[in-house]
């Protein structure tokens, strides 16, 4: 019972942190849109 728990927390850990992790590459990805949009008026 209790590994089961200990395993879905970890489970859930490490889905937030490849959440995290997907939603700094989207930042950084979007900040690069942005720029080469920018360069594209120019």
């Amino acid at each position: 019972m209790e590994a089961k728990l200990l395993l879905k927390l970890t489970f859930k850990g490490v889905v937030a942190q490849i959440d995290v992790e997907n939603s700094i590459e989207l930042v950084n990805y979007s900040k690069y849109a942005i720029a080469q949009t920018i360069l594209l008026k120019i």
